[in-house]
């Protein structure tokens, strides 16, 4: 990074005979900051600074000294601290460099590494700065070197723009072949300014409001820098009058008489030594990159009244730049395209300061980017590099793929509708990936560059100051070709797209004529298929929280209950919590578990099962079964009955016991109605116990239904029946089957139900571990567990009697009574 004029700190170390003021400083032990040092501008104080800080011109070795006295240094060579603030205070105001320097360290580049900075005495002009020069060379080379060979790129600000092209014209070009990747010009002064003359006649303080402009004119005068930055006959016209006064008007073949009328003619000689420097704009000989301002109000011409000159200062006639240099001298840079091999990039931004350019957004933009080469071409959405919003797109699909085929379509009830959802599902899936495939993969391109498409050639770069639109007259300059009415040129594709709709980053390509009928089918696919998706989610919503649904039976579930009662954050307290262990419980747990989803397949699927379809459920290696597998094995066994090898549908049994069920349901629910009379009652109990004995006796003659009578009471509690008398009795077996022994060596068992309502997950368990239920007492135990609720209800029921017939007698006890007094 090359500063421009007063973008470099200067130290200096005194030891004078002479000051303007007893104040100021004659010597001093040590280099103190000279530039810029606020401190050192107030009134009467910048006399001192002043008289520090000017140079002394030689006629005889045509160059300038320092006064005597006065040693100066530039620091910081090789460091960006020095550049990024031109005052070490590193107050905001003399921010030079930072904010550059900051972007781009976030972008990656290290101070001191891969960014360097290159200060130096901006009051001399390129013709004294030899040993600086030699210095910016060597950190050239030792750049490359550090950061494995890889080609430096000048960054220079204003005047340190043409001190560069001075140090590039002195090169072979094998060394900038070797050393320079690319020259990055901001805000170039390439023919001058008209700033500089009136710094030479009235003084300018560039902004500082504290310096009076005549004050520092003194000191201005002194630096062959601003002579070296007077308006060149390169760019200005012979006869432009850049300067009107009652003497004569000035113009840049008459700047003899101006050094002479302002009386200061060593000006006009370091003018004579310094106008050769770059006078001639001679190409670099590397990539230039020329980017400046345009469109803010700018010195144009000083005209000064009559008897003002040059002791005042003048009126000013503004024209266009960048503030500070005229845009004239700014596109002299344009005068190299066509002159070497190198590119030669320019662009111009309007309203950018000459200062504040250097925190320009867009500018630094083309600084971080390679404009070598354009947006690449690209063919389609397969070209790289893939946008993430199509990677998601195509994650996404394969995730719903997964979860709808694996999760949600399985769950369905029935097989007729599990097909139907199954095929629409996969036809919306199939169409949207082929539409989405072609969507993709068609270039839409216009016809008349696809003829000519090359996407390993680099595009040229458009031109606005040439051309107000990519495409005019239906000719694209980018693509340099006719193109039809209809066609627009795709900043993001870099080409111009037959019946351009839109740039889809979706599918990373261009909708246009081509593919656009394929768009359209890839979005109504994809719509179409969220809907049903969205559907049978809000099936499997509603199923979930309704008890004893299709979803439970085919999830291996029960009931509602079932599902809330064995979550991990609320486990279940079963009947078998007084009689197990917690090692006992989790593994009967574990087996009826199993057990339940075996049976849950038969139910949902209506599957005939035979011992063989399950020998290697929980084998799917082959392994040797173990003993819960043998256990599967034989209560499967039991449970179809598979002693000669028949086999039977179980869903057809729990039909007929769900049918049986209901039935008695609605028949006991048309007894509760509190309107019916006592004899009504008495009749419904009647049929009700009949109804009950002979479905007993259906199921099995063996059972003994006495103690079902509805003369007995039954207490809330299963397998407790008392005598009617007190309503505490003796505590004896409803169905004595319930408590039998099961097992061949005679020791107690009991029967444990998962859940009341679940007639699939009963097993039996003894302390010799688990034993089959017998496939003629599977259904009895279910039923025998529906009887004993049935019972329960009877015991309501005859209560409810005996209290209709209280009521009765109490109301027939009122007439009497009624009667008798009548």
């Amino acid at each position: 990074m090359i500063p421009g004029d007063g973008g470099s700190q200067i130290d200096a170390k005194l030891d004078k005979a002479e000051v303007p003021h007893y104040f100021c400083d004659k010597k001093t032990d040590e280099y103190f900051n000279l530039w810029l040092n606020l401190a050192l501008l107030v009134p009467f104080v910048i006399d001192c600074w002043i008289d520090n800080m000017k140079l002394v011109y030689d006629n005889t070795t045509r160059t300038t000294s320092n006064s005597i006295g006065v040693e100066t240094q530039v620091p910081g060579l090789g460091n960006t601290s020095t550049v990024e603030y031109v005052d070490p205070s590193r107050v905001p105001v003399s921010g030079y460099f930072n904010n550059l320097v900051a972007q781009l360290v976030k972008f990656g580049y290290e101070r001191g590494v891969t960014l360097r900075g290159a200060p130096y005495d901006f009051r001399k002009a390129p013709n004294e700065l030899s040993d600086y020069l030699d210095q910016v060379k060597a950190l050239v080379q030792d750049t490359y070197e550090k950061n494995n060979k890889t080609k430096a790129i000048l960054l220079c600000h204003s005047m340190g723009c043409p001190t560069m092209l001075y140090l590039l014209n002195s090169q072979t070009q094998r060394w900038k072949d070797k050393y320079v990747k690319s020259l990055v010009t901001l805000a170039g002064p390439w023919g001058g300014a008209v700033k500089s003359l009136k710094a030479f006649a009235s003084g300018d303080n560039f902004g500082v409001v504290v310096v009076p402009s005549l004050t520092i004119r003194e000191d201005e005068r002194t630096f062959p820098s601003l002579a070296y930055l007077l308006p060149s006959d390169k760019v200005w016209e012979a006869d432009e009058v850049l300067m009107e006064s009652t003497l004569r008007n000035y113009t840049v073949s008459n700047y003899r008489d101006f050094f002479e009328d302002i009386n200061y003619m060593t000006g006009y000689n370091m003018w004579l030594d310094v106008r050769n420097l770059t006078y001639n704009m001679t190409p670099p000989g590397v990539e230039v990159h020329c980017l400046h301002g345009h469109g803010l109000d700018t010195m144009h011409k000083l005209v000064y009244n009559k008897g003002k000159f040059p002791d005042s200062q003048p009126h000013v006639v503004y024209g266009d730049g960048d503030g500070t240099v005229n845009v004239k001298s700014l596109n002299a840079c344009l005068q190299w395209k066509g002159k070497q091999k190198q590119n030669v990039f320019h662009q111009s931004y309007v309203n950018s300061d000459h200062m504040l350019i250097m925190s320009d957004p867009r500018v630094l933009y083309i600084i971080t980017t390679d404009p070598n080469r354009q947006n690449p071409i690209r063919v389609n959405g397969w070209t790289y590099p893939f946008h993430w919003l199509q990677i998601i797109a195509w994650i996404f699909y394969l995730l719903m793929s997964l979860i709808c085929f694996t999760f949600i379509v399985p769950t369905l009830p029935n097989t007729t509708i599990r097909c139907v959802v199954l095929g629409i599902k996969v036809f919306l899936f199939i169409v949207h990936f082929i539409t989405h495939v072609f969507a993709v993969t068609i270039n839409p391109v216009d016809n008349n560059v696809a003829e000519k498409l090359d996407a390993s050639r680099d595009r040229p770069k458009f031109d606005r100051s040439k051309h107000s639109h990519v495409i005019e007259n239906q000719f694209c300059y980018i693509c340099e070709t006719t193109v039809g009415s209809k066609s627009k040129h795709c900043s993001l594709c870099n080409k111009c797209v037959s019946e351009f709709d839109h740039h889809c980053k979706w599918l990373n390509n261009c909708v246009g004529g081509k593919n656009y009928r394929w768009f359209i089918y890839c979005v109504v696919s994809a719509l179409l298929g969220s809907v049903v998706i969205f559907i049978n989610c809000l099936v499997l919503t509603i199923a979930y929280f309704s008890a004893d649904s299709w979803l439970y039976q085919c999830m291996g579930l029960s009931t509602y209950e079932f599902v809330v009662n064995h979550r991990k954050d609320k486990p279940k307290k079963s009947l078998m919590s007084g009689m197990l262990n917690d090692s006992e419980r989790n593994k009967l747990v574990n087996y009826l578990t199993r057990l339940q989803k075996l049976m849950a397949i038969v139910v949902c699927t209506k599957k005939r099962v035979k011992p063989s379809d399950i020998a290697d459920i929980n084998s799917p290696n082959h392994m040797k079964r173990s003993k819960d597998q043998q256990f599967i094995e034989s209560v499967v066994k039991d449970v179809t009955n598979g002693e000669n090898g028949e086999t039977f549908e179980i869903s057809d049994v729990m039909k007929s016991i769900e049918n049986s069920n209901n039935e008695m349901k609605a028949k006991n629910e048309t007894m509760f109605s509190p309107q019916k009379s006592g004899q009504q009652i008495e009749r419904q109990l009647n049929e009700l116990n009949k109804n009950n004995e002979k479905f007993v006796k259906k199921i099995n003659p063996e059972i003994d239904t006495t103690t079902a009578s509805p003369k007995a009471k039954t207490s809330p509690e299963a397998g407790v029946v008392s005598d009617g008398s007190d309503g505490v009795a003796k505590s004896e077996p409803i169905f004595k089957p319930l408590n039998e022994s099961l097992d061949d060596s005679g020791r107690t068992s009991r029967l444990s139900f998962v859940n009341k309502s679940d007639f699939i997950v009963p097993s039996v368990w003894s302390e010799s571990g688990f034993a089959s239920i017998p496939s003629n007492q599977l259904y009895i135990r279910y039923n025998t567990y529906k009887q004993n609720d049935n019972n329960v209800r009877l015991n309501r029921l005859h209560r409810k009697r005996q209290q209709i017939n209280h009521e009765m007698n109490a109301n027939n006890d009122n007439t009497n009574t009624i009667t008798t007094n009548a």
